[in-house]
């Protein structure tokens, strides 16, 4: 199971790396001479309280565009993952139980792996992605980088072909939630 937990934390992180990408790809038609004079431009405008130099607005308002434009395509789902935090959840074969791991924040990025009986006793934000995931299915999602064996849905969640490599494991996938909700599972399990 913690060979999952890398994959699963990437991702989450693929959406922002995306955003990322588009940002650079976008803003890299303009030379750094260009780009820095745009940012003094802009700061001196601002701390003078003058319009921008329109040869200058005009070329950013041109790249902010096009990045608007581009962003659309990628999805309003990459924005959402913004503060998402992953929680990992297991169930194994012929145990009742529904394990989970996550990183408890309030202790210094400990690892955590706990239990509960009845999935249902999860927080709603939890078995509302959880449902989506299996709604959608392994095979409509996106790889997670060049592994074909996790597939991730944007801002919903991953799930792994890899943990079926164990003969204990019968589900592996994680969620990615809000910190309140990550606060509701912490207090689930008594801390």
């Amino acid at each position: 199971m913690q060979g999952t937990i890398d994959p699963f934390g990437r991702g989450l992180k693929q959406a922002q790396e995306k955003l990322d990408t588009l940002q650079r790809d976008v803003f890299s038609s303009m030379r750094n001479s260009v780009s820095n004079e745009a940012l003094l431009e802009y700061s001196l405008a601002a701390m003078e309280q003058r319009p921008v130099r329109a040869d200058i607005r005009h070329q950013i308002e041109d790249c902010t565009t096009q990045y608007l434009e581009r962003k659309k395509d990628l999805g309003d789902s990459i924005a959402a993952c913004d503060g998402l935090q992953t929680l990992s959840i297991y169930k194994l074969k012929n145990i009742d139980k529904v394990f989970f791991h996550y990183r408890d924040t309030t202790a210094g990025e400990m690892q955590r792996v706990k239990h509960v009986d009845d999935v249902n006793k999860l927080p709603q934000e939890v078995l509302a992605k959880l449902s989506v995931l299996q709604a959608t299915g392994i095979d409509a999602m996106d790889s997670v980088g060049y592994s074909y064996e996790t597939k991730v849905l944007t801002s919903i969640g991953c799930v792994t072909r890899d943990a079926y490599d164990y003969d204990f494991v019968e589900d592996a996938m994680c969620v990615y939630i809000s910190p309140e909700t990550m606060a509701e599972v912490e207090a689930l399990v008594g801390y």
